[in-house]
């Protein structure tokens, strides 16, 4: 099986990689047959963008060559594009100060030789890389400079991205700049590229929804759906209308969600390259089977349900061999390397590389192998039910017909995803590991679907004790999967790549999420579906210190009978960049004896009451916290675990769900 698959991939990949060798073969070959300066450096620079592209660093071979050759040719504006790619260079070799050495170097000449447009490009790739190395305030003012350079130049579409820049940054410090900026790209965009215009709009409806001010978001909404039948943009016009559909199920309006979901399939069955096409289907699909789940109308739940699976099935079974077929690859590479790394150092962390990825490889096909099993058995009675349906005249026994079927598939089901779990499970840190670096804390764990996109890590190093939280997109198996990845990366950034910093360890997730699930563009159209909301907290137990960062989650501290509310970046972990990496900010705190500490994802606050029809919400959870924090942590978990249950009743546990308590004990001298 593995080799086959192996042959496959090598099989997709062979045009591209045979493609690739040949453009930087033929590069070489003009280099060495030119004797034009000019022309030999931008074939220089041409041949590092290549090798950059595969992570060759005999990149920077050819980049300090075009710079050799601009300099001593007295070249001033090659010489600013050669520093440019180099920095581009270093940037993806994670070498950040000379990242901004080279970028700043060619600032310099740009300003000397009033080379404008480089100035425009230097600051805004300086504030990108002040962005990304938590240097915030730098980022700002190197973003505003590229604003009044790109004015003086009258830019209006190169703005674009530093009004998106100062909207992001301006997000967590001033949301009214942050709409200011939006709205420049707004009336910017409109006379010039109308789907730019229609995307900004699309970010201002989402962001006003955020803030639960759905008015605001309805309102641009309805222009930016004008505006996409106006060019006639079938896609935009699907998801302007899965839109309304999500907002309306969101405030439970079920049949104005069914009325807009139906609409937003018209119009994109037509619509969209094939696969794209297949991930919105699935997607109104599912649409359709929770909104027909909430108005009891379980038949027609069921029939949507079942072209939901189907769809999906064929969206995981590409996806899954290709992911599996690159994890062998892999697998097979990063085995050689270890065993020779093994021979000359002898080390322990070459094995530790070796066990892992093995059981990650192992992990992944298993879990491929159990739910193609089950999509099998699925197949088979979706079958059974549709002869059965058509069989039987009276509308008794078509019921009882489809609650047989459907509680068989259930199980067949269920016992496969059992194994699932308790193969998921091995990812978590054991109990023991947890009371010796967490002596007093509660673990509140509750899947919603057996398997989790919630899940918890830790690990010691350097004499500090770490510990994450973590909410995957989506929950059930795709969450599981999710899970996993993010797990091994964790442990590939702290155990092999020694980072240390919570803030780095994000930026580094955040980098290889986005490498391992190929993802697009901001302003690309497609928006994704795959990511991470995290907090990890650093404990310092000598100095009595904590260090944190997080994506979307909080951090709770309770001290002496008063919660205080530590607030985390906003963007999560997997959200679409292009130019702009939005880097984590790193938080510090002294800690004090009987200090209580929360983290916690959001399938607490997020449950809908039997009783009440709404969310617990977050007001709500941090009161009860601060209600019961005194007991001690085993009885805490106990309260919270009947709350829930008694907030709950008979409803559907809404999501996964995690909460960690930990109480700080000052360490004695």
């Amino acid at each position: 099986m593995k080799s086959g698959l192996i042959s496959i991939l090598l099989a997709i990949l062979s045009p591209f990689l045979f493609s690739q060798n040949h453009l930087i073969d033929s590069l070489n070959k003009q280099l060495s047959s030119t004797d034009n300066q000019s022309k030999k450096i931008d074939i220089l620079n041409s041949l590092t963008g290549k090798l950059l592209m595969n992570n060759d660093t005999n990149a920077f071979f050819y980049a300090n060559e075009a710079i050799r050759l601009a300099g001593s040719n007295q070249l001033p504006l090659k010489l600013c594009k050669s520093y440019i790619i180099r920095a581009q260079c270093y940037f993806s070799f994670v070498k950040y100060e000379k990242t901004l050495k080279d970028y700043f170097t060619a600032l310099e000449i740009a300003e000397k030789y009033k080379l404008d447009s480089i100035k425009f490009n230097c600051f805004l790739a300086i504030g990108n890389t002040y962005s990304f190395i938590d240097e915030a305030k730098k980022s700002e003012e190197y973003y505003l400079k590229a604003m009044k350079t790109g004015k003086e130049l009258h830019y209006t579409s190169e703005l674009f991205a530093v009004y998106n820049n100062l909207a992001l940054y301006y997000e967590d410090i001033d949301l009214r700049k942050s709409k200011e900026y939006f709205l420049k790209i707004i009336t910017s965009s409109n006379s010039i590229n109308k789907e730019e215009y229609i995307l900004a709009m699309m970010n201002l409806s989402y962001l006003y929804n955020l803030e639960n001010n759905r008015d605001s978001a309805f309102i641009i909404l309805e222009k930016t759906l004008k505006e996409a039948i106006n060019i006639k943009d079938t896609v935009t016009i699907g998801w302007c209308y899965g839109f309304y559909c999500h907002i309306y199920y969101d405030t439970q309006q079920y049949n104005k969600a069914l009325c807009y979901c139906d609409t937003a399939m018209e119009y994109l069955k037509g619509a969209g390259y094939y696969q794209t096409k297949l991930n919105d289907l699935s997607l109104g699909y599912e649409l359709f089977y929770k909104i027909y789940t909430a108005k009891k109308q379980y038949k027609e739940a069921l029939e949507n349900y079942t072209k939901y699976i189907a769809i999906k099935d064929s969206l995981f079974n590409i996806e899954k061999n290709r992911q599996i077929s690159e994890i062998e690859t892999k697998y097979e590479v990063g085995k050689k390397e270890a065993e020779n790394k093994l021979l000359k150092q002898k080390s322990k962390t070459a094995r530790l590389i070796i066990i892992a990825i093995s059981a990650i490889s192992i992990l992944l096909v298993t879990l491929a192998i159990i739910l193609f099993k089950a999509r099998q058995m699925q197949k088979r009675h979706n079958y059974l039910l549709h002869l059965k349906n058509t069989q039987l005249n009276q509308r008794n026994e078509e019921i009882t017909a489809q609650k047989e079927i459907i509680e068989r598939n259930h199980q067949y089901i269920t016992e496969s995803i059992n194994v699932a779990s308790r193969i998921q499970n091995t990812i978590l840190p054991s109990i023991e590991n947890m009371a010796k670096l967490f002596p007093t804390h509660f673990i509140f764990y509750k899947p919603k679907d057996i398997v989790s996109g919630d899940f918890y890590w830790i690990a010691t190093i350097r004499g500090k004790n770490y510990i994450a939280a973590i909410d995957c997109t989506g929950h059930g198996v795709p969450g599981a999967f999710m899970s996993i990845i993010g797990n091994n990366i964790l442990n590939e950034a702290v155990y092999e790549k020694n980072i240390t910093s919570p803030n780095q360890i994000l930026n580094y997730l955040n980098l290889k999420i986005h490498k391992s699930l190929r993802k697009k563009p901001l302003n690309s159209k497609r928006i994704l579906k795959a990511g991470m909301d995290i907090i990890i907290m650093a404990f310092d137990n000598e100095k009595n210190e904590l260090k944190f960062a997080g994506a979307n989650h909080p951090l709770l501290l309770i001290r002496n009978n008063e919660i205080n509310f530590f607030k985390t970046d906003k963007h999560d972990i997997g959200e679409n960049f292009s130019d702009v990496f939005k880097s984590y900010n790193l938080h510090n705190i002294k800690l004090q004896a009987d200090d209580f500490l929360y983290i916690y994802s959001d399938g607490f606050r997020d449950q809908i009451s039997e009783k009440h029809n709404r969310r617990y919400m977050s007001g709500n959870f941090r009161q009860t916290l601060l209600q019961i924090h005194h007991l001690p942590l085993n009885e805490q978990k106990e309260k919270l675990e009947n709350i829930f249950l008694l907030w709950k009743g008979k409803n559907f546990q809404t999501d996964d769900l995690l909460i960690i308590g930990i109480k700080h004990n000052i360490k004695n001298s």
